[in-house]
């Protein structure tokens, strides 16, 4: 039997991307954000998520795309996701964030039912 995983899938510079929905805290419509002084441009900035500290990925930059001005649509989504053992805490932009799929399920004509499995996948 495949197994199923719920997907979050964002829009992201007119293009559409899925995230494992395990890893989303939150999402978020866009507010302050602090400056990183000499960071990377695509981490340029943090959010204060109930008083953590998360940096904020501009992942258009990473990915080469044109960076875009944030719209009604706009959003941030809010992950945390293991790294060595640890909890990491961040955040991307997201053009539009649409929904939660079961794409397996879609094969047996249902989705209400998943089992979410939660594993992260790195830009570099």
């Amino acid at each position: 039997m495949d197994q199923v995983v719920e997907i979050l899938t964002i829009a992201l510079g007119g293009e559409t991307f899925a995230l494992p929905a395990g890893i989303v805290l939150e999402i978020l419509d866009i507010g302050p954000v602090t400056p990183v002084p000499n960071a990377p441009a695509f981490v340029g900035n943090l959010i204060n998520f109930r008083g953590r500290v998360a940096p904020l990925a501009d992942l258009r930059l990473r990915c080469g795309m044109v960076v875009a001005a944030p719209t009604a649509d706009s959003r941030i989504v809010v992950l945390e996701f293991p790294f060595d053992g640890e909890p990491i805490l961040a955040a991307i932009l997201a053009d539009k964030v649409y929904e939660v799929r079961c794409p397996g399920s879609a094969r047996a004509g249902a989705r209400n039912s998943c089992s979410a499995s939660a594993g992260a996948t790195t830009i570099s």
